[in-house]
């Protein structure tokens, strides 16, 4: 297999992880709220500032991520920010494990900080990884991995709220376990220069 071809696949693997993980993740915690014993308004609330807490780190950090993705090497990058969703994920299975959703929800913006500081690397890597013919390719299979893994990922969370809606902290274990296997092939990514 041609070396572009190795290091593409491995971006593709590695973000369609990160996307699966945290749609899962998200949809786990939407369900924990929608099954709580609360005043409908309360439970509403609850999971409106889920949303938010999910969506604002890549309003406020996604610069910081573009920052790190031209500062240092992407590889690098990444690999940052897959450790980091290791420690967040340790912090997601005590939340899942307690029933704790104070802790659920910090472990919930926590990923969005994450995700925002990964995704800039993993657009911009594509360039640096991809013949120039092969760019536009690249991008169309990058968007289609993205959105199975958000179908998946949906599918995947509400299915383990259901199977485990008594004990969540086996689907926290299995989702530390994705988290594991990103972290794996996301090592497998070639190394490229810092853009600046």
């Amino acid at each position: 297999m041609n070396q572009w071809k190795r290091g593409f696949w491995s971006v593709w693997a590695t973000q369609f992880q990160e996307s699966f993980s945290d749609n899962a993740y998200r949809w786990i915690v939407i369900s924990f709220v929608a099954n709580m014993a609360m005043a409908g308004s309360t439970r509403e609330y609850l999971n409106t500032l889920a949303g938010i807490l999910f969506a604002a780190p890549f309003v406020l950090f996604s610069p910081a991520g573009g920052y790190l993705a031209d500062r240092y090497s992407k590889r690098a990058a990444i690999l940052c920010t897959r450790f980091g969703e290791v420690f967040v994920m340790g912090i997601a299975l005590a939340g899942m494990t307690l029933g704790s959703l104070p802790i659920m929800l910090v472990a919930l913006f926590l990923r969005g900080i994450q995700s925002s500081c990964y995704s800039p690397s993993k657009f911009g890597m594509l360039p640096e990884i991809l013949p120039e013919a092969r760019l536009s390719w690249g991008n169309g299979i990058i968007e289609l991995g993205s959105f199975l893994a958000i179908i998946c990922g949906t599918v995947a969370g509400t299915s383990l709220y259901s199977r485990f809606s008594g004990r969540l902290g086996y689907a926290g274990v299995i989702l530390f376990a994705a988290t594991l296997i990103g972290l794996a092939i996301s090592s497998t990514l070639p190394r490229v220069r810092a853009a600046g």
